[in-house]
């Protein structure tokens, strides 16, 4: 009786590998060969790009930086990598799967306090989402084990490596949606209600992880000989801009240039070059991208 029980439960677990580990290869498949969306984007940042410029930072580097005016300006190939909740974590992340393969010349960082460097309330785990299909790749699981030890166990089955994705990825094989210019998004509609603007000179406390992280991304940068150029791009009516000290200091210390619009008037107090109080829409776009490109062009 004990025979048989133990009998049919290692043919549970023989099969449970087994679907793990079938659900795993077509999780890849379509990963590799997605059509749109993020997806793609991700697929096409970390084992596709081959750009000379590379643009990172949250949605509001997805949103402000057309990379064909920079493109045009520059006579060089550029990709805007900016994503949606994208911080230091994942960042450094990418990085290090995509210079596996090649070297860009030059990366843009959008800078997004919140996520790069400063507490903001949330769990940091969130930053994991889009590297775990690439768990497996160099370098990638000691940021899991960083973030949560619980993940060294979590990330050994394929199932859990694709939860809450797996109707987005198969979505993103078969249909396009969601498509890009070159990486970038723009907005089109102008905003419509006046926000309330947050006036506070306060600065969150930083976080720990989050610093370590950018830091780290300095060090790769500079490891592999690529030119990291610092960039804060506008908000609406922002007057202070303390929570980039940081930044400056940076800057300072390491010769990274360091281009702060996120006070900039020309842009801030603009109401129609705005799709809500922290993104340009695609007119603010287009005019901070030549002012982008021509800020590049004299460092180039």
């Amino acid at each position: 009786m004990r025979k048989k029980l133990f009998v049919r439960i290692a043919l549970f677990i023989i099969m449970l590998f087994v679907l793990d580990n079938v659900f795993g290869m077509t999780s890849a498949y379509l990963i590799k060969n997605a059509k749109s969306g993020a997806t793609e984007k991700i697929e096409h940042i970390c084992n596709k790009s081959n750009e000379d410029v590379l643009i990172f930072g949250s949605s509001r580097g997805c949103h402000h930086y057309d990379p064909r005016i920079l493109r045009d300006s520059l006579s060089m190939s550029v990709y805007n990598c900016a994503y949606d909740g994208c911080g230091s974590i994942l960042l450094y992340g990418l990085l290090e799967i995509l210079t596996d393969h090649y070297t860009p010349k030059c990366i843009i960082y959008d800078i997004q306090p919140s996520f790069d460097y400063l507490v903001d309330g949330q769990e940091n785990s969130r930053f994991l989402g889009n590297l775990k299909p690439y768990y497996e790749s160099e370098g990638i699981d000691s940021i899991f084990w960083s973030i949560d030890p619980n993940e060294r166990w979590k990330m050994l089955s394929h199932m859990y490596r694709m939860n809450g994705k797996t109707i987005q990825v198969v979505s993103e094989y078969f249909m396009k949606r969601n498509e890009t210019i070159m990486g970038y998004d723009p907005r089109v509609r102008k905003m419509q209600v006046e926000p309330k603007v947050n006036k506070s000179t306060d600065v969150a406390p930083f976080d720990e992880t989050k610093k370590y992280y950018f830091e780290r991304i300095i060090s790769l940068c500079q490891e592999k000989g690529i030119k990291l150029i610092f960039y804060a791009s506008p908000y609406y009516k922002k007057t202070t801009d303390n929570e980039f000290m940081f930044i400056k200091n940076l800057s300072d210390k390491y010769g990274i240039p360091f281009f702060n619009h996120s006070c900039d008037s020309n842009f801030t107090n603009n109401r129609d070059w705005f799709y809500d109080s922290v993104h340009m829409n695609v007119d603010g776009a287009t005019v901070y991208s030549q002012v982008v490109a021509k800020e590049l062009s004299e460092i180039k």
